[in-house]
């Protein structure tokens, strides 16, 4: 059996068996940088997917090729983005099932730009996300990771803080950070997850939290009266709808600032890459 992982800031802490014969790690900047050099010494039977945006190699990764040769390194230019790096790796692990869903592939442009019409909901959604001391991401299977990036986004951007959950571990800890008032985003898409998912978005309005529900258009009712808001974008399969999910999380966190009349285009106190670690 080939055991692919997606190994980041965490390799070092992770116990990984060495009898698998591949393990991938994409590096997109300084730390994923280093956590291939770190896998690279303790294993050999390892191949390393170096993501450069723009066609640039960083000095992170160009050491990478340098210190362990180029026999198990590919190089994969993209162009920098969030989505991009979900399309290399949905195509690494699933590559058969990528060729059968084509056809949905080819959709995509079309729903992304449909999903783009929910402009003027957002721009009047991101006030309430300015004015509060904090917001929280949830989601569950593959809308945990863009919960994450929600986050990420509106922290970079608008200088607010805002964290992201697994919705399932909401109990664990974060619920207790809810409070009322509290802007919590839920993504939600009809999959495997949907109703465990909805349940604990219940859990989050009865304590008083302002819930931005995002979910794919279906012809099924949510069951929840106390919605604060819903953004639906298009339907497709499982594995494409990240990338509409992602869409209006973007537009949240790009009229966040906005608004406060910041530099979209340079945050403050960011690099374009790491070079440190």
């Amino acid at each position: 059996d080939i055991a692919m992982q997606i190994i980041g800031n965490l390799y070092d802490y992770l116990e990984i068996s060495k009898n698998k014969v591949v393990n991938i790690v994409v590096a997109t900047s300084g730390d994923t940088g280093s956590a291939a050099i770190s896998a690279l010494n303790d294993r050999k039977n390892i191949n390393v997917f170096v993501l450069h945006p723009h066609n640039k190699i960083s000095n992170v990764q160009r050491k990478i090729m340098t210190t362990i040769g180029s026999n198990n390194i590919f190089n994969i230019a993209i162009e920098g983005s969030f989505d991009d790096c979900q399309s290399i790796v949905k195509d690494l692990f699933n590559e058969n099932d990528f060729r059968e869903k084509i056809k949905d592939l080819k959709k995509l442009p079309k729903l992304v730009e449909q999903t783009l019409l929910t402009d003027n909901k957002i721009q009047t959604i991101s006030k309430t996300f300015n004015e509060a001391k904090g917001s929280m991401f949830l989601g569950r299977g593959f809308s945990y990771p863009i919960a994450l990036e929600g986050a990420l986004k509106l922290k970079e951007l608008s200088y607010v803080h805002a964290e992201g959950y697994p919705a399932g571990e909401m109990k664990h800890g974060p619920l207790a950070l809810i409070e009322e008032g509290m802007p919590v985003v839920v993504l939600a898409p009809r999959d495997n997850y949907y109703k465990k998912t909805i349940s604990n978005m219940q859990e989050v309005v009865a304590r008083g939290a302002k819930v931005l529900l995002i979910t794919n258009k279906s012809k099924d009712e949510i069951v929840s009266e106390n919605i604060w808001e819903k953004i639906e974008v298009e339907t497709t399969n499982d594995d494409l709808l990240p990338f509409l999910l992602t869409i209006p999380l973007q537009k949240l966190a790009y009229y966040s600032a906005l608004k406060k009349g910041y530099d979209i285009d340079k945050p403050r106190n960011l690099a374009k890459s790491v070079t440190v670690e």
